[in-house]
């Protein structure tokens, strides 16, 4: 297990719980969720990663198992491969970024790409249709495949290229599930690979808090059923824009909350 302290552990049960829960309800924005909070407690960058990997392992079981009438087809066959040959490169950059930034750096480049992801998602007004050129579909998932290994946030170019698609929601969920379950394989042995020591604790964290990410994903899936997916997502874009800020605004902050106690204490 990841050595935290209790509180930590209640708060990254809450995150994962949480992050899942906004997931099943809108369809993305686990990753960005949970990697940028749980970085404000205290859990390292790959340390949040493998746990978001755990999570979406559990999550896109029993989401390909629920929708698998609509599993399946070719289009799967451009977007995975994309993935798959991006995901290393992507993870050379994580142990790049663990080995010079810190942590302070970190937490601030995740608030950025969550912001830029939300942008683009609001510039999107072109019309929809039912494929897509492929090198768009290139682009958009080697883009994925590189950030899924480098930030553990793969969703965004995603979101993105299934919002030019006129998919109904079961199509889009099912294929979100079955690329993560794809990925997991090759995803999970170059983190190995990368992180032999950090690797199985981290795991173990993940499926020990697989109950609570079960429990998220249900509650999550009830809610958008039930509510207006539209006014689901907009909550969602307001939620991730807060935590983007805090997340470029904390180390700034806490600079200066130092800076003022050092201060005080000279006095």
């Amino acid at each position: 297990m990841i050595e935290l302290q209790p509180w930590q552990w209640i708060a990254l049960s809450g995150i994962l719980l949480f992050a899942c829960f906004v997931q099943s309800a809108v369809g993305f924005a686990a990753g960005m969720i949970s990697i940028s909070l749980s970085l404000l407690i205290g859990v390292r960058l790959p340390e949040c990663i493998l746990l978001g990997m755990v999570a979406s392992l559990v999550q896109s079981l029993g989401g390909v198992w629920n929708l698998r009438s609509s599993a399946g087809g070719q289009h799967l066959w451009l977007p995975i491969g994309c993935r798959l040959f991006w995901m290393p490169i992507g993870v050379f950059a994580l142990w790049q970024m663990d080995q010079s930034w810190d942590l302070a750096q970190i937490k601030q480049l995740i608030g950025v790409v969550i912001l830029l992801a939300i942008v683009l998602l609001f510039l999107n007004r072109m019309p929809q249709a039912e494929s897509l050129p492929w090198p768009v579909t290139f682009t958009a998932f080697s883009l994925s495949g590189f950030m899924q290994g480098a930030l553990g946030m793969a969703a965004p170019p995603i979101v993105f290229w299934l919002a030019f698609l006129n998919w109904s929601s079961h199509k889009s969920r099912v294929f979100l599930f079955q690329l993560f379950l794809a990925s997991f394989p090759l995803q999970a042995a170059v983190l190995w690979y990368t992180y032999t020591q950090r690797f199985f604790p981290a795991v173990l964290t993940g499926f020990a808090l697989s109950p609570l990410i079960l429990v998220g994903s249900y509650l999550g899936l009830r809610l958008g059923n039930r509510l207006d997916r539209q006014r689901l997502r907009s909550w969602s874009m307001i939620l991730l824009t807060i935590i983007a800020m805090v997340s470029i605004l904390n180390p700034m902050l806490e600079t200066l909350f130092l800076q003022s106690a050092a201060g005080d204490s000279t006095h």
